[in-house]
C-alpha cells in the first residue's frame, strides 16, 4: 500500500486530476492509499508501509498541508513544480506575526546571504515573487525531509538532484486520450467568430495583460475570448477591463467534459506561461490530447514539445508574434493543418497510462538504492544535530556523519 498525500477530486487543481489518473494507471499493479491534505497531518492516515509519496506543487490553497507533512514525515517528493516560492512565502505568512523574519532567516540558511537580502526585498515590495522566484526557486524547501525526488520534466533532473543532494527520477506524465479522436467541428456558417480559449489557473505568469493588449490592438471584432478557470486577482482586473471594450465569454471553473468540448471547439489555445514554474503542463496534454491548437512560450519543458504539434513563441518577440499567427488564422489557417492530428499522436505515444505505469513499475524495482542514499543523508544531517549539542563543539567534516551515518544504514 503506498501513502498518496495529494490534492483530489473534487479539488479545483490539475494535481488532483493527476492523481486520479494515477491511481487509474496503476490499478492491479499497486494499491493507493489516498491522502488529502485535510488529512495530510494525521499519524493515523499513513498505512507507512513504505515513504509517502508527497505531491508539491506552486499553490498554497492545495499544497501548503502536503508541505508541512512532508517536514514531519522523510518521504519522495514528487515536484509539480520547481519555483515554489508563492508556497513557501504563503506558508511563512500564515504563521502571523513576524513571519518576514522568519522567512529571511530561512531563506539565509538555504541560499546564504544572497537569498536572505532577496527575502528582505520582496518584504520591502522592491522585488516580486516571479523575480525571486528565478535565482531561488523554493523547491530545496520541500527537499529537506526527503529521501528522493521525482519529476516530470526530464530537462529539470540534473538541476534537482544537484540542488537537493538527492537522486531524482524522471517519470512521464500520465495523461489519458480520449476513449474516441474526435474531429474539430464544423463551423457554423451563421457564426463568423474565431474562438480563442484561455484556461486552468490564471495568474500573473500566464500572459492575460498581453492577450488582452494584443486583442484591443488588433481590434478585429471575430475574435473571442474565452476564460475558463480561476484568474488571480491582477488577472481578474484586466480580464474585467477587457470585457468592457472586447468581446469575452466567462465560463467560471468547467468540469472535464465540458472543457474537452470547448477546447476542441476553439480555434486556438493560448497556454502562454513566463517564466514557467518548471512544471509539465497537464493542461498542455489535455489541449494536444483533444486535437487543440494552441500556442505556449518557447521555454521550459515547452521547449522540449515537437514543432509540428504546437506554435512556439518566443518571449523577448511574443506580442508581435502572436499578432501575426492571429492575422494567419483569419487568412490563412490552412498554414496549421496537421498540428491537431500530430499531438494527440504525441500524448499516445509519451503520455498513455500505460507508459506512465511502466515508468513507475520501473522506479519502484530500482529505488532501493536512491532511497538508501536519501536516509544515509537524513541520518547524518541528525547525527551532526546531535553531535553539536551534546559536545558544543564545532562541527566534524560533513564525511564524518556521512560515514556514521553509512554504518547505521
Amino acid at each position: 500500500m503506498i501513502d498518496w498525500v495529494s490534492p483530489l477530486r473534487p479539488d479545483r487543481t490539475d494535481v488532483a486530476e493527476y492523481s486520479h489518473r494515477v491511481q487509474t494507471a496503476l490499478q492491479g499493479r499497486f494499491a493507493l492509499n489516498l491522502i488529502a491534505p485535510s488529512r495530510a497531518g494525521a499519524l493515523d492516515a499513513y498505512a507507512l508501509d513504505g515513504e509517502p509519496f508527497f505531491n508539491i506543487g506552486n499553490d498554497a490553497r492545495f499544497h501548503a498541508a502536503i508541505l508541512q507533512a512532508s517536514h514531519r514525515t522523510s518521504g519522495i517528493i514528487i515536484a509539480h513544480d520547481y519555483r515554489i516560492q508563492d508556497l513557501i512565502i504563503a506558508s511563512f505568512a500564515h504563521t502571523g506575526e513576524g513571519w518576514q523574519g522568519r522567512y529571511q532567516a530561512a531563506m539565509r540558511r538555504v541560499y546564504g546571504p544572497e537569498g536572505e537580502a532577496a527575502a528582505k526585498q520582496l518584504c520591502q515590495g522592491k522585488r516580486s515573487t516571479i523575480q525571486l522566484s528565478g535565482d531561488f526557486p523554493g523547491i530545496e524547501f520541500a527537499s529537506e525531509n526527503a529521501v528522493c525526488v521525482i519529476s516530470h520534466n526530464p530537462a529539470l533532473v540534473d538541476n534537482l538532484a544537484q540542488r537537493t543532494g538527492l537522486y531524482c527520477a524522471h517519470l512521464p506524465l500520465p495523461f489519458p486520450l480520449p476513449a474516441k479522436q474526435h474531429a474539430p467541428p464544423a463551423p457554423d456558417p451563421e457564426d463568423k467568430h474565431l474562438d480563442l480559449l484561455l484556461f486552468g489557473y490564471i495568474g500573473a505568469n500566464r500572459g492575460a495583460d498581453l492577450i488582452c493588449d494584443v486583442l484591443s490592438e488588433m481590434q478585429n471584432s471575430r475574435f473571442r475570448l474565452n476564460v475558463a478557470g480561476i484568474p488571480g486577482a491582477g488577472t481578474r482586473a484586466k480580464l474585467d477591463a477587457f470585457a468592457t471594450r472586447g468581446t469575452l465569454i466567462d465560463h467560471g471553473f468547467m468540469e472535464e467534459t465540458q472543457l474537452d468540448r470547448l477546447i476542441r471547439r476553439c480555434a486556438l489555445v493560448l497556454n502562454l506561461r513566463y517564466p514557467s514554474m518548471g512544471e509539465v503542463s497537464g493542461s498542455q496534454l489535455r489541449i494536444l490530447a483533444n486535437g487543440g491548437l494552441s500556442v505556449v512560450t518557447d521555454e521550459g519543458w515547452y521547449s522540449s514539445l515537437p514543432d509540428d504539434c504546437v506554435i512556439k513563441l518566443k518571449h523577448a518577440r511574443v506580442k508581435e508574434e502572436l499578432s501575426q499567427v492571429l492575422r494567419q488564422l483569419t487568412e490563412n489557417p490552412a498554414v496549421f493543418d496537421g498540428y491537431r492530428e500530430r499531438g494527440h499522436q504525441y500524448v499516445g505515444r509519451h503520455h498513455s497510462l500505460e507508459y506512465f505505469a511502466s515508468a513507475f513499475d520501473a522506479f519502484m524495482a530500482q529505488s532501493h538504492e536512491a532511497l538508501s542514499h536519501g536516509r544515509k543523508l537524513l541520518l547524518a544531517d541528525r547525527i551532526r544535530m546531535h553531535y553539536g549539542v551534546t559536545h558544543k563543539t564545532w562541527p566534524r567534516p560533513a564525511s564524518y556523519y556521512l560515514e556514521r551515518a553509512e554504518a547505521l544504514v
